[in-house]
């Protein structure tokens, strides 16, 4: 499944048990700017221009970093996060759903679920991606289509923080 959500991941370059149990874990990264609650220990794979941050439970949950150029304001980069869904969901042939522009703590963002199939498994990744300047994230959950794990999701996009210095 690590294989499956780096290739959403990637894209901007080119019925499970619940994590409620387990013990949540705060993951701070100074370089890249951020911090947020996995519900596992953190690995990271770093290439140039981009960083991958990943827990895998029953659910793959994963933050990608990537330098991007800057924008001019919010409607420019609310646009640029709508241009990266479609693409990503044009490249994985995938159906996109529950899409709503919202703020990431005053940063423009977007929420949606993607539907897609990969090696015949049916999966969803449950997605926000959020712009700040010269940086893109990506916070994405995958699991197999119709695990019930919105509380997760919900509580991973919500202790998402970004240094905004």
């Amino acid at each position: 499944m690590r294989s499956k959500a780096a290739l959403i991941g990637m894209l901007f370059l080119a019925g499970c048990s619940g994590a409620s149990g387990s013990k949540w874990q705060e993951y701070k990264s100074e370089k890249y700017k951020f911090s947020a609650q996995f519900p596992r220990k953190v690995t990271m794979d770093e290439e140039e221009g981009s960083a991958h941050f990943h827990a895998d439970d029953a659910a793959d949950f994963r933050i990608v970093f990537s330098k991007v150029e800057p924008l001019d304001g919010k409607e420019a980069a609310r646009s640029e996060l709508h241009r990266v869904r479609d693409v990503s969901a044009q490249s994985l042939n995938a159906t996109v759903k529950d899409t709503k522009d919202t703020d990431c703590h005053g940063l423009p963002a977007i929420e949606f679920t993607f539907n897609v199939t990969m090696d015949g498994d049916k999966m969803e990744t449950h997605s926000r991606y959020v712009r700040i300047r010269d940086r893109f994230y990506q916070q994405l959950v995958t699991v197999p289509a119709g695990a019930k794990r919105d509380e997760d999701v919900r509580k991973f996009f919500d202790s998402f923080r970004v240094d905004t210095n």
